[in-house]
Parts: structure tokens; sequence; C-alpha cells
């Protein structure tokens, strides 16, 4: 179904520099994702300059392994899925309402996995940008950090009538104390033909945040870096947060140095006229 065959596992693996044990075990489970959020870009630059992005494992693995680019939550998940049905996980796709601080119901356009193992679930949330370095075990009020990134689900109804989870990350910076809501998600198990629907809505749609503003993250253990179309912030969790905004020139320097991310001739210039025109 997640068409693990397609995958270049090897390639893969040591793109996110995993040598490890490949039995399906949380410990691989907890090397794989951080590997991954921390090695494997996140942009959505195909869905602002042409409307379209492309789910299929040969073209995402190309896309984000072997160009200098990197994908949002769909093209992710849709890797990553690939990569733990190669492995002989048990696991099954949900969506996720994004609302970082929103009060109203949002649309599911967020894909994650739910990996059951030894009778416990565990939700691998790598396409976020700023993602969990590790799965997060469902259970209410599990709070997660690795000393610099910190995480609390929750257990409620998310939606009217709707009984389901919320994570949510420690507040702004984490400078100050709260938290704010992510994402609100049920355990209804979606499948690759639902993701491809939701992306599509997320790519092409003039309702959606994600095909007419750049977006851009690099996430590290201690630092994260935010490309919010011509703004760049840079945070660091207990430290504080610098803001800048960039002239379109800047944003494809700020690409390429930041982010390490590289356009060709004609998507530089359709990014520049895109820029000029908003």
């Amino acid at each position: 179904m997640w068409n693990g065959d397609e995958l270049e596992l090897d390639e893969y693996l040591a793109f996110i520099g995993f040598d490890g044990d490949r039995s399906p075990t949380l410990d691989t489970l907890r090397l794989l994702q951080r590997g991954h959020v921390l090695n494997i870009k996140w942009e959505n630059l195909d869905a602002v300059l042409h409307k379209r992005v492309a789910l299929d494992i040969p073209t995402v693995q190309a896309k984000l392994l072997r160009g200098p680019r990197g994908g949002y939550c769909y093209e992710h998940v849709a890797l990553f899925a690939a990569v733990l049905q190669g492995l002989g996980f048990d696991f099954f796709g949900i969506q996720g309402r994004v609302q970082m601080g929103a009060t109203t119901v949002r649309p599911a356009t967020h894909g994650m996995l739910v990996v059951r193992l030894g009778g416990e679930r565990w939700l691998c949330d790598v396409g976020f940008g700023a993602s969990p370095l590790a799965p997060i075990r469902l259970v209410d009020e599990d709070v997660i950090t690795d000393g610099s990134w910190t995480y609390q689900l929750l257990r409620s109804e998310v939606t009217p009538g709707a009984d389901g989870w919320t994570l949510s990350e420690a507040a702004g910076d984490g400078t100050q104390p709260g938290w704010m809501s992510r994402h609100t998600f049920v355990l209804e198990p979606q499948y690759p033909v639902d993701f491809r629907m939701a992306s599509y809505f997320v790519a092409a749609s003039p309702n959606s945040p994600f095909s007419t503003r750049i977006f851009v993250q690099r996430f590290e253990p201690d630092r994260l870096h935010v490309l919010d179309h011509q703004t760049l912030h840079d945070i660091r969790p207990g430290v504080g947060r610098e803001t800048r905004v960039l002239t379109a020139d800047e944003v494809l320097i700020t690409l390429r140095e930041i982010f390490g991310i590289e356009l060709g001739i004609e998507d530089s210039a359709l990014l520049l006229q895109r820029l000029a025109t908003q």
C-alpha cells in the first residue's frame, strides 16, 4: 500500500546517517525519526510556484534526497511510510487539523503516521518542519523533551462530538511558560489516496496558505530557522527569537545559504515574480 518496494532504502538510510540495526523496534524507530527530521529539508516551494506536488516514491526520493530541495508534510510522510514498510513496521496513516493557536475548526491537512509496537502506539510526526525528534507515545498528558524542545499530548474532544488528541508545544521561543496547540487529530486510518486528495487542496487551492505563501524550515537540536514568505525567524528555545524582513533577492540567497535549497534558473525567476506580486 505504501509503495515501499519502489524505495531505494539503502540510499535513504545513508542520507539520514542511519547505520544501526534494521529490526522494527522502538530503538530503530527513534533513530529513524531523529535522522529524518534533522537531515531532510522542509519547504513548500512547489506548491507556491507550480500549484502541484507529486507524492509518488521515485519523485519524492529524487527531490528530497538527490536534489537540493525539500518537501512538505505529505512528501515527508510518503517517504517515511515507504521506509517503515520496507523495514517491516506495523503502522497506519492519520491526518491532523493544524491549529497553531487557532480556536476555530481547521481542515485536516497534516499527514502523520502511528506505529504499533508491543501493544503501544507511537505518533511519528516527521513532516511538520519543526517536528519532534522522537516518536511520541499515545498516552494522555505525555510530555517529552530532548533538552531543548518540549511537547505535550492531551486527549479530549478536539472537534464537536469527536474525541481525539492535541499535540502542543512549549509556547513561542520557550522563554515564556505555557503551551500552544500545534494540531489535533483522531485515529481514523488514512491511506495514500487520502493524503493525495488533501495534498491537492494544500498545493492548489487559493484558500490554502501553502499555495500562495512561502514556508521553509530548518530544524536543529537547539535552533530553528523559519522563512515565512519574506520574514526570516531565528528561534533558540530558552534564549529568544531574532526576526528580519528580507528583500526578494535576499530570499533566494537565504534559501541557499541557510536552508541549503537551490532553485533552478526558471524557478528562481518565477519565485522573484511571485514575491513581486504579493
